[in-house]
């Protein structure tokens, strides 16, 4: 997978999916749970790295005095400095000083990055006090085909799977403390109604047959 341009990926993505409660209800379970692991102390300024459409800004607005996004993604910054303040930026090299925000959060994000151990130094470098990490906990990495050249890809561009020991030892490896780590499951009922983020559940095991013709799954992998 290190031949994709990730770049281009993620700023075409938006042409397909959108990170907003109305199109994809998991966006509120997600909110929720970053705002339940929110410090109970004053937050002056935030930093929402790989901020996406913004719609977690508008809610980190709430409780803090500053809130800045930035993401890789034009498309997504456009709509998220409706919100906040917004920068493009690669992850690896934010374009902040060092230790000027409160807290710097990372929501779902880290599964998506090629090299994640620098992003999170970089990234614990800009907070003073807190770096706050969301990821999906023990989701199998699938491979599907991209919409735009039909090529495989990791379905979602998740390139990295999680547990809670490969969490810790993630940020153990960037030199990071764990101060708490939690985890979250949302309602079945969501899990049955929400919408596939690339095809609906009924064309999923037409892909799946699909792609094991082409040989590019195997023929006990499910998509």
């Amino acid at each position: 997978m290190n031949s994709i341009d990730w770049k281009n990926y993620y700023n075409r993505e938006h042409e397909i999916y959108r990170f907003t409660p109305q199109h994809d209800p998991a966006e509120n379970w997600r909110v929720a749970f970053v705002t339940a692991l929110l410090p109970a102390s004053q937050l002056d300024r935030v930093l929402d790295a790989g901020c996406g459409d913004g719609h977690l800004c508008g809610v980190l607005a709430t409780r803090a005095r500053r809130v800045t996004g930035c993401d890789i993604a034009f498309p997504r910054l456009q709509l998220a400095r409706q919100s906040v303040p917004v920068s493009m930026a690669e992850l690896t090299r934010p374009p902040y000083r060092t230790g000027v925000f409160d807290l710097v959060t990372l929501v779902e994000v880290l599964e998506h990055l090629p090299e994640p151990v620098p992003v999170l130094r970089a990234l614990a470098g800009l907070s003073r006090r807190h770096l706050l990490v969301t990821v999906p906990y023990k989701q199998r990495l699938q491979i599907a085909l991209c919409p735009h050249c039909l090529k495989s890809f990791p379905l979602d561009g998740h390139l990295t799977e999680f547990d809670e020991p490969a969490l810790r030892a993630m940020l153990a490896e960037a030199g990071l403390r764990v101060v708490k780590l939690d985890k979250f499951f949302p309602p079945a009922a969501w899990e049955q109604s929400a919408a596939i983020r690339w095809w609906p559940r009924a064309g999923r095991e037409a892909l799946r047959r699909l792609l094991q013709a082409c040989g590019l799954v195997a023929k006990d992998n499910a998509l």
